[in-house]
């Protein structure tokens, strides 16, 4: 139902990105509120499958996990970029654990939509893989980091350290030059 009335709205209204997110949360919230379960953050809209040569490690992985208390929600979503690698590794003919190298982790991680993501995943994948013996060799350094851009202060920002500063060292005259004081009208 939910999914049939964000359809039909996308294609109606033509809205905007964030507006869409924004509309597919609160129907999310109120299906599980109709559900009876608790909120879920991240709904996964896909099936996910493991290829079957890696289902057993895949599943201890997940298991571990929930015995170090991660959520369930944290869980699913992990679980769709940790599948995202090993079926690309089935795609590429690997077919044991033990055979991945740093070239077919790059790959992968060029292929990722949301490589911020999938890098912490299968970074904690990979450990998990070298912790508990299925690859002699911990792989996880070689996982690409991304880092997120920090934003630029604003003009305003920059305005009050430089009138704080000025202000704190009133006996400078090179610097009372260059203050801004604001004009009679």
């Amino acid at each position: 139902m939910g999914k049939h009335y964000i359809d039909e709205w996308v294609s109606r209204v033509r809205p905007k990105p964030a507006s869409i997110r924004f509309i597919k949360v609160v129907i999310h919230r109120l299906n599980d509120t109709l559900r009876e379960t608790s909120f879920i953050r991240h709904h996964v809209s896909e099936t996910l499958s493991c290829p079957d040569c890696f289902a057993k490690q895949a599943d201890l992985y997940f298991d571990y996990m929930r015995l170090r208390g991660v959520k369930e929600s944290t869980i699913q979503q992990r679980k769709r970029y940790c599948f995202d690698l090993l079926e690309f590794l089935a795609s590429s003919g690997l077919y044991a654990l033990n055979e991945i190298n740093p070239r077919h982790i790059y790959d992968a991680f060029s292929q990722s939509n949301l490589k911020a993501n999938f890098s912490t995943t299968v970074s904690s994948f990979l450990k998990f893989i070298y912790k508990h013996g299925y690859h002699s060799v911990d792989l996880s350094g070689f996982v690409p980091k991304t880092r997120r851009p920090q934003p630029l202060p604003s003009v305003f920002t920059i305005f009050l350290a430089l009138l704080t500063f000025v202000k704190a060292k009133p006996f400078f005259p090179s610097l009372i030059k260059f203050s801004i004081f604001p004009l009679p009208q």
